[in-house]
């Protein structure tokens, strides 16, 4: 390079001006930062790196927003460029807080339409009640809104004044991963009550709480509680079409009524709840010598139209006892222990009368009955169950005695042949027995006798041992024995409908039922796991013995379509699948469509069925239609919704 060309050194007076030039901007650029996170801290700096930054390292991508000076053990944990011994060089992975999980909602009416601005609100979930709200939100213009998921379960509500309510419906942490959760805004009505205390005066800042017993397996149906204003008045929102019940408590009591029936949407009910006292039944429950007894009590309220309410007490070791009342009328009153006759008493409160509580309830002891069970020749017979059975249908008042003196008696004869066993005093029963040991089907009737009574003779006869018995075989599709199975008596009820019980099994391609009792009209259904049930039947049973060849089949599949009167497809829409004609104890298939409005039964029964298909809200719509199952087959049946 030419000498002219050549880069002049700097004079050492610029030098040392550069260098201080230099150490005043990096000095007011320190001060500035400093005061940057003195006053606006977390505002407009990088995230914190973690020692060894200096290196080259990235810094973690946790979503911080901290600045250096928060981590000042970090940066005094460096040594030469490098973590000294105990300190990492970057936040170890279970340091790092994960994202808190999502769950997406599409909040929809009646129709499956979007509904806008609906608030949405999370509730922490403490047993089957609401607990603390921990989110509060609100769906945008498509009815969409995604609120964060801090627990495995939580409860969500959604809520729109003049559309309508969700409920509280129960959402897990897992459905985070899945799609949408359509919660659907039902049709309301509304509960106004008022509280009153024992003296008819307005109960104010109660706390109320109402219950459904409407099964949803999908909503929680306790209610969130309200408070009672300054009259006594509460009011809150239901969902339609479902019964609650209301309730507060007091000082250790429980109010009375709050029964709501099924209430049609925007109907207002009127209740009121009040705390019993006014009127009350007390006293003491003795045994036949006078001593007192902790046992239990029952307060039945007699009506023109027949037995009334029905409220318990328990007496305490001193034999006291007290059942508070909301009005007046006549009562049965009864009390006792398991295995002493009951006492009975009639109680009538009115205004005069309003509180009894020097009532005695006093015990009788058992009374014993004996007998002997014989054969056609009157030789004895040991080993044959015998039991003791009323002999009259039990009225109410005999139904709450039941409830307090226990389970009549019963066993089996012991070597001689005979019984001894203690049974209400004065209690008209009859003596039942089963003739075939181990056989629950056959039963023989004795005499009916009255507590006490002995020596009493119940005879088993040749015929009374015998009855409808059934035996053959079972094989599978290819003509080879089941291993495994059950059989099943069908009972047919004259209104149509069946009941259906385990009578035996199948064991290696074998089976033998009974024998069973005569004068029925049953058929039997055969079960095993890998395949569709068999019914046989009916029979008309009589003294004889019914051989039957049983062949399973394959089940069958039903894919069943639901579409709305336009066209589209039915998403989330309840479908169910039951016999045609119906039985009420008929197995039934359930689910909800998805998004193609599409739902799959499988494992289906081969015969007939009808298909039912209901939107959350009546004003979705319903809909039905008719299938035919076969054997090894999938059957396509479409619905469409009608309003």
């Amino acid at each position: 390079m030419p000498p002219s060309q050549q880069p002049r050194p700097l004079l050492p007076g610029v030098k040392q001006l550069i260098i201080v030039l230099a150490v005043v901007v990096a000095g007011v650029f320190i001060w500035w930062q400093g005061a940057t996170v003195d006053l606006m801290p977390g505002l407009g700096q990088e995230p914190a790196r973690a020692a060894g930054a200096d290196t080259g390292d990235e810094p973690p991508d946790d979503g911080s927003t901290s600045s250096p000076a928060e981590s000042p053990a970090a940066r005094e944990a460096v040594v030469d460029g490098a973590p000294a011994d105990g300190a990492a060089g970057a936040r170890p992975a279970d340091d790092i807080a994960a994202p808190t999980p999502e769950l997406a909602f599409l909040v929809v009416d009646g129709e499956g339409e979007p509904v806008d601005r609906a608030e949405v609100e999370l509730h922490e979930l403490r047993g089957r009640k609401r607990g603390l709200q921990l989110w509060l939100g609100a769906t945008d213009a498509i009815g969409r809104v995604a609120a964060p998921i801090q627990a495995d379960e939580l409860l969500v509500a959604a809520r729109k004044p003049g559309v309508g309510w969700s409920g509280d419906v129960k959402v897990r942490r897992a459905a985070a991963r899945g799609e949408p959760q359509r919660l659907v805004l039902l049709a309301t009505a509304r509960v106004r009550g008022t509280v009153l205390r024992i003296d008819e005066r307005p109960a104010a800042g109660l706390l109320v709480r109402g219950r459904s017993s409407t099964f949803d397996a999908e909503r929680v149906t306790t209610l969130p509680p309200c408070t009672t204003n300054a009259e006594g008045v509460f009011e809150c929102e239901v969902l339609a079409g479902r019964d609650y019940t209301f309730s507060a408590t007091h000082d250790g009591r429980w109010t009375r009524g709050g029964e709501v029936p099924e209430l049609a949407p925007g109907v207002v009910h009127e209740v009121t709840l009040q705390f019993p006292g006014a009127f009350a039944v007390g006293g003491v429950l003795r045994d036949s010598t006078g001593q007192p007894l902790a046992g239990k009590v029952w307060l039945m309220r007699r009506e023109a139209k027949g037995p009334g309410q029905i409220l318990g007490a328990t007496s305490s070791d001193t034999g006291r006892f007290n059942i508070d009342l909301v009005a007046g009328g006549t009562f049965d009153l009864v009390g006792g222990v398991e295995g002493r006759t009951a006492a009975h008493v009639t109680v009538v409160l009115d205004e005069i009368r309003a509180r009894q509580d020097g009532l005695e309830l006093r015990t009788r002891p058992f009374e014993s009955v004996t007998g002997r069970v014989v054969d056609e020749s009157g030789s004895t017979l040991a080993g044959i169950f015998v039991g003791v059975g009323f002999a009259t249908k039990r009225d109410a008042v005999g139904r709450l005695r039941s409830r307090v003196e226990g389970i009549l008696a019963r066993g089996e004869t012991v070597a001689d042949g005979t019984f001894e066993f203690e049974v209400p005093a004065g209690l008209s029963c009859q003596l039942v027995a089963r003739p075939v040991p181990g056989n629950r089907e056959l039963l023989v009737r004795g005499p009916v006798v009255t507590a006490p009574a002995s020596d009493v003779v119940l005879t088993i006869r040749a015929a009374d041992r015998s009855g409808f018995v059934v035996v053959g075989s079972a094989v599978d599709p290819d003509g080879r024995p089941v291993a495994r199975g059950e059989v099943h008596r069908v009972e047919h009820e004259a209104g149509g409908g069946s009941s259906m019980d385990r009578v035996g099994r199948i064991v290696d391609g074998r089976f033998e039922v009974g024998p069973l009792a005569t004068g029925q009209r049953v058929s039997f259904e055969f079960q095993t796991r890998a395949f569709a049930p068999v019914r046989v039947g009916p029979f008309e049973t009589t003294v004889r013995r019914e051989t039957l060849d049983v062949r399973f089949q394959p089940y069958g599949k039903v894919r069943c379509r639901v579409q709305r009167p336009d066209g589209t497809p039915a998403v989330k829409v309840f479908v169910s699948l039951g016999f045609e004609p119906y039985d009420p104890f008929g197995p039934a298939w359930q689910g909800e469509t998805d998004a193609r409005g599409v739902i799959e039964f499988q494992r289906v029964i081969p015969r007939s069925y009808r298909v039912h298909a209901r939107a959350p809200t009546a004003a979705g719509g319903k809909g039905s239609g008719d299938v035919h199952v076969v054997s090894g087959k999938v059957a396509e049946v479409d619905v469409v919704l009608v309003r």
